[in-house]
């Protein structure tokens, strides 16, 4: 078996340097002393049931319900306002799996109480699972930025054991990323203050981070001791659920190398205690990487049970990014069986999961989840100018800045695989239609042909051969007809697709616009209607013909989602001396005016506005500045909005080189 390094860990502070010490069963016995010393009714004695529901969560989940249970009714039923916001921390905390809505904004409504009243333990308790719902949605930055803030609070006050779980939340959001030197960094600092705080649970955890971020580094060998050490620290005080991970990333790491067995061993393992202890994020997650180790092996049948289940999972808990991952694993099953249909059906869901999470309709599942982070920015500003610390300000803006800008890049990324695996798809769906629909013309042109013959022999004189004959020859124009349709359907696709086109080629933006038109002509089925005005002087202009599709797909389908059905689309092209026009106008609901400058933004959306595509227009914008354009924007709430596409005139000469 191949290794890039021998030796024990030697980064930083060495797991297993002394005996794990039984920390958090000392802090539950000493809370349950305290218990027992007070009444058995009051204010004091709801907010002790509810610090040790706090602590048992992750160890004895019922015990911690129980008792979260009794601490909220106490709180209430003495008007302790402090109770009341440790119920929803501890609510939030433990439902967040099972109600992710729920447990969200029990969440906000404890970190907003916190804040008010000045407890930063309890903000940054509730910041920190705020900040793994935002994960856990795939919404990095809001995420990122509720840990950060976490630490920021548990630093204040010098809070060890915050700090350290905050360092080691923020190694697993650098996981994400494959940051492998910020994950190291991150859960060395976790390491050693879960040390001096004697949280062994913690000891643990940070050490499989420290393996992960060995494994990223090709360190295999030191990733390996991290990871059974890891094992053996939580083996030690029995927590499972912590243990299945580090089995689970066992596994990753021999599929690394190669060895297939030992990964699958290490992943049914982990799936074994992630579904014996009902854990749904860690089952789905297990599952995933089932998933792809099956794709690898070429074992499809295995492969689509690993996902489907996944995918079910996934979707009762809104995960969206595991959502994405398992429609990815379908799309490439159903390919690799010819099965393009079904292939086709998962690469169209994929493509759909960010508009449909932030469709209006959608809104029901992640209710006031746009109002809940500007919530979150106003909140941050106003600490900021509380504390009048300048510096904050301006490093907090730079990290916010880099952030997006890491989003942007990711979802333009994400965003070109989808287009690409979809016209591959479509390339080999097209491929499939043409066969069939050739020899049903060409069966058609046959029997004409006898029908005609037969007509002009006169029959014999039959009547009823004559009508028979005439009504074969009348269903000759229908059958053209539906013929057409199916051929002009295949060449839009090809032609929206555009596989063979990735230099600039000559475009006809006209032909375009009448292909989007036709692959979205289900949409517009019961209107609005479309209305035409192009302009016959503008010359054939050279551009990347699948990405200005993009476009246009994008900006289109968002004139039909903020139309109403008795509306008009309007679409106009306009040649000037210097520029190239294509405008889409509509009478949807139309955008506020200090909504304008933020619809290019990555992530942006809201519950009154047209847009809802999480990163379409900025995708579209991207695009058209490749081609030395821009895309202007003109909106009146409630009359309707103009998204015009400006280009260069100069497209219609073969450029020199290629932007």
């Amino acid at each position: 078996m191949p290794r890039n390094a021998t030796g024990s860990p030697s980064h930083g502070a060495t797991p297993g340097d002394g005996p794990p010490l039984p920390e958090i069963e000392q802090r539950i016995v000493a809370r349950r002393e305290r218990i027992a010393a007070l009444p058995d009714d009051g204010p004091e004695t709801a907010i002790a049931l509810l610090e040790l529901a706090w602590e048992l969560w992750t160890t004895d989940r019922e015990e911690a319900e129980q008792l979260t249970i009794r601490g909220v009714e106490m709180a209430a039923r003495h008007g302790s306002q402090r109770g009341i916001a440790y119920g929803k921390l501890n609510q939030g905390a433990l439902y967040w799996q099972s109600d992710i809505d729920q447990g969200r904004q029990d969440l906000l409504d404890a970190c907003q109480w916190f804040e008010t009243h000045g407890d930063p333990i309890g903000e940054g308790h509730a910041r920190m699972f705020l900040g793994l719902i935002y994960w856990t949605f795939g919404d990095f930055q809001s995420g990122f930025g509720n840990v950060r803030q976490a630490l920021e609070a548990y630093e204040a006050v010098d809070h060890t054991d915050g700090m350290a779980w905050a360092h080691s939340v923020l190694g697993n959001f650098y996981y994400d990323l494959r940051d492998a030197r910020a994950m190291r960094e991150n859960f060395h600092r976790s390491y050693r203050l879960f040390r001096k705080s004697g949280n062994v649970l913690g000891q643990g955890r940070a050490v499989n981070g420290l393996g992960n971020a060995c494994r990223f580094l090709g360190r295999h060998d030191q990733a390996i001791a991290y990871y059974k050490k890891s094992l053996d620290i939580l083996g030690c005080i029995g927590h499972d659920m912590s243990r299945s991970r580090a089995l689970n990333d066992l596994g990753l790491l021999y599929r690394e190398l190669g060895d297939f067995e030992e990964s699958l061993r290490y992943h049914r393992e982990s799936l074994a205690v992630r579904k014996r202890l009902d854990y749904a994020p860690g089952m789905t997650t297990t599952l995933l990487d089932l998933g792809d180790l099956h794709l690898e092996q070429k074992r499809f049948d295995d492969a689509r049970e690993a996902a489907l289940e996944a995918l079910a999972l996934a979707e009762k808990g809104n995960a969206r990014p595991k959502v994405s991952r398992a429609r990815a694993q379908l799309a490439a099953v159903y390919e690799a069986t010819g099965e393009l249909e079904r292939a086709l059906h998962h690469q169209k869901a994929l493509y759909a999961v960010d508009r449909e999470v932030f469709h209006e309709d959608a809104e029901k599942k992640l209710a006031n989840l746009q109002k809940t982070w500007a919530a979150e920015r106003s909140r941050k500003e106003a600490e900021i100018y509380r504390l009048r610390n300048v510096d904050l300000k301006e490093k907090n803006d730079q990290l916010e800045t880099t952030l997006r800008q890491l989003n942007a890049a990711q979802a333009q990324l994400v965003q070109s695989g989808k287009m690409a695996a979809l016209g591959s798809l479509v390339a080999g769906l097209v491929h499939e239609i043409n066969t069939p629909v050739g020899a049903i013309k060409s069966g058609s042109d046959v029997a004409r042909r006898i029908v005609t013959r037969l007509q002009g022999n006169g029959n014999g004189g039959d009547p009823e051969a004559r009508k028979a004959l005439e009504l074969l020859a009348g269903n000759f124009g229908t059958m053209d007809a539906a013929i057409d349709r199916i051929i002009a359907l295949v060449d839009s696709l090809k032609q929206f697709t555009r596989l063979d086109e990735a230099r600039l080629l000559k475009t006809d933006v006209h032909a375009c616009l009448e292909n989007t038109l036709t692959l979205i002509a289900h949409e517009l089925k019961d209107g609005p209607r479309v209305e035409r005005d192009f302009d016959s002087r503008i010359p054939p202009l050279y551009l990347y013909g699948a990405d200005m599709n993009q476009v246009l797909m994008n900006i289109l389908l968002n004139a039909v989602e903020a139309t109403p059905v008795d509306g008009v689309i309007r679409l106009e092209t306009h040649l000037d001396a210097e520029v190239v026009r294509i405008a889409i106008h509509d009478t949807g609901r139309g955008i506020a005016a200090d909504r304008i400058e933020a619809l290019f933004e990555p992530g942006f959306s809201d519950s009154r506005a047209r847009i809802k595509m999480r990163t379409g227009l900025y995708t579209s914008q991207a695009i058209v500045a490749r081609h030395e354009g821009r895309i202007e924007v003109d909106s009146t709430p409630g009359r309707g909005s103009i998204f015009t596409i400006v280009l260069p005139r100069s497209l219609a000469e073969r450029p020199t080189s290629q932007p």
